[in-house]
């Protein structure tokens, strides 16, 4: 009899279904083997899943809680890793975040100062408009009193120096000339 139960023992153990780790629970109950027993706890343990109804009413209540501890902490250790994971991206995510605000207010202050130097650069083409349209205006005066000189063969007040023909022609003046 010990024969047959040692090989039925060895069978069980070379199992790799979860209802054979399940008779190994059982079977190691009924020889009192608590080698057996935790080597079938285990086995279920590492097996990840739960038992049915059925195979929990045959290994027992104290067989069935050790193995769905055990589930519940992988679960509970398996969402701790999901949750340290994403913790981690979220970190990761604002950072990226952080550099890229600090970038683009870099770009803004830069887009800032080309904008300031580019209106100063328009206020000096428009100064410099200016300037050159006010020279030309004084070149024109004076073309035409070069051109009045001529044409008129005027000459220069005795009184105000002003170009003038016969008459002064500025009006603080207004003298004949001899």
């Amino acid at each position: 009899m010990e024969e047959l139960e040692t090989k039925i023992i060895q069978e069980l153990k070379n199992t790799s279904s979860h209802d054979g780790f399940v008779d190994l629970v059982v079977a190691s109950q009924i020889v009192g083997s608590e080698e057996l027993y935790q080597d079938g706890l285990q086995r279920l343990v590492s097996a990840k899943s739960a038992p049915t109804l059925a195979q929990s009413t045959r290994m027992g209540a104290q067989a069935t809680h050790t193995v769905m501890m055990a589930a519940m902490e992988a679960a509970v250790t398996s969402a701790k890793q999901e949750t340290v994971s994403a913790l981690n991206q979220l970190i990761s995510a604002r950072k990226e975040a952080t550099v890229a605000k600090k970038e683009a207010d870099t770009a803004i202050v830069r887009a800032m100062k080309a904008q300031a130097e580019a209106n100063a650069a328009k206020w000096d083409a428009t100064s410099a408009k200016d300037t050159i349209q006010s020279l030309e205006n004084k070149v024109r005066e004076i073309s035409d009193k070069l051109d009045k000189m001529i044409i008129t063969e005027s000459r220069m007040c005795r009184h105000c120096r002003e170009l003038t023909n016969w008459r002064c022609e500025q009006y603080s003046c207004r003298k004949y000339q001899d």
